[in-house]
């Protein structure tokens, strides 16, 4: 961005004398029409806050410094680069940005007649500039609605805007999990719903939480009969195999995963989040099972009943590993009341964080605890109680509706009366 925009400042500073001069325009419009607001709002779709500023500041200079302008020219490059970062920080869909060109085109109008008031000595060219400053307005929105997907693929960034479409279930990896995988599909929307909850209460990423979440485990496409979700027949097929070949099976889902969301150009915090969600925790059944079927002096290794890793780098990626862990083992609970929920929980995170899994992450025991009381809340509700009938009472059901045909209804269509 830095490069592009810097190449534009020194072409504009080169062409806009013969600009000025051919078009009669007053010397002050050129560098008006610079879109820095547009490269901003660029920078906001795939940065954080405090980056964005660092950014504005550094490309306002720079941009200044290759028209060879002052400081008036300075803080109208940078105040309108900023109110476009907060713009584009609110906007949840690509149309939203369409509406955020005429709070963008009031904001650098008053930056500038402000500008323009200090500077009374110079009166001419006012409208020259003020027709520039709004051109740069609508330069800037197409800057961050055209070059968005361009970055997007060249880079593998994604924006909010992709996330948001990432989550139709018209993709097509979407679509064949719920499909073809139902068990894992809602699997993955329970543990979508809980990171997102768990994610605005400790101040992560929560609509990447929830996109990673329902996306962690499309490795399960390729033998989702090998996994408990999706058994629906009551066999087990891991009853014919080795607790060995059993882990093998399980631990590919993850690999199988990394290569599907790249296939399909998913995004590299995605892609992430699906090699780490399990870290390298051990896959304990088959590792128990394993050591009681093992032979007078065979050696169980715990290393190859482990995920091959990386642990959770971020706190996104902690989250997605809390939850799916969480979710998955409290389906074992037997009476699952809202104090073993509340146990269970406290349990898992005790062994999830004993483990080493949350080293790398960036969670705290205050996060720890927020996360505990949302996922118990979540859970609570999933497992809620309902009303017992009594034995021989049917529910109340609805009333019937009552179809009468009139006779030359009856005559046109042959069999009638009432249904």
């Amino acid at each position: 961005v830095f490069l592009l925009f810097g190449s534009m400042a020194r072409g504009l500073q080169v062409v806009g004398g013969h600009l000025t001069h051919a078009l009669g325009l007053a010397q002050q419009a050129p560098p008006c029409l610079l879109p820095v607001a547009g490269a901003a709002g660029l920078l906001a779709l795939f940065f954080p806050l405090k980056l964005c500023l660092v950014g504005n500041l550094v490309l306002a200079f720079l941009c200044c410094q290759l028209v060879s302008g002052g400081l008036g020219l300075f803080l109208f490059y940078f105040v309108a680069a900023m109110f476009q970062t907060l713009l584009i920080k609110r906007t949840q869909h690509r149309a939203s940005v369409l509406k955020a060109v005429l709070p963008l085109l009031a904001c650098q109008l008053l930056v500038w007649a402000g500008l323009r008031l200090l500077e009374t000595h110079v009166m001419t060219g006012l409208v020259d500039e003020a027709v520039s400053v709004a051109v740069n307005a609508l330069l800037s929105l197409l800057v961050v609605l055209g070059l968005s997907p361009i970055v997007e693929l060249l880079f593998g960034y994604s924006s909010r805007f992709r996330l948001m479409e990432q989550m139709s279930l018209e993709q097509p990896l979407l679509r064949e999990l719920m499909l073809a995988v139902p068990g894992t599909y809602h699997h993955s929307l329970i543990v979508s719903n809980m990171v997102e909850a768990g994610a605005r209460a400790i101040g992560a990423n929560a609509l990447l939480c929830k996109v990673a979440a329902l996306y962690h485990d499309i490795g399960k496409l390729k033998s989702p009969q090998y996994f408990i979700e999706n058994q629906f027949d009551g066999e087990n097929r891991h009853d014919r195999l080795a607790p060995s070949m059993s882990a093998l099976i399980l631990i590919s889902h993850v690999k199988k995963g990394v290569e599907l969301a790249r296939k399909h150009r998913l995004g590299f915090e995605i892609v992430d989040i699906i090699e780490q969600h399990h870290g390298s925790s051990v896959i304990n059944f088959f590792y128990r099972k394993a050591q009681e079927q093992a032979k007078p002096g065979e050696v169980v290794r715990e290393e190859d009943y482990r995920y091959p890793g990386p642990k959770p780098q971020t706190k996104e990626a902690a989250l997605v590993l809390l939850a799916d862990m969480i979710e998955a083992s409290s389906r074992s609970l037997v009476e699952p009341t809202p104090s073993r929920i509340h146990s269970h929980i406290e349990m898992m995170i005790s062994k999830i964080f004993a483990d080493g899994q949350l080293d790398c992450s960036e969670l705290t025991f205050r996060d720890l605890h927020l996360l505990a009381e949302t996922f118990h809340r979540i859970l609570t509700g999933i497992f809620h109680q309902r009303i017992q009938y009594p034995e021989g009472q049917r529910e109340p059901s609805r009333p019937q509706l009552q179809v009468v045909v009139s006779e030359p209804a009856r005559e046109a269509g042959g069999s009638g009366g009432k249904a």
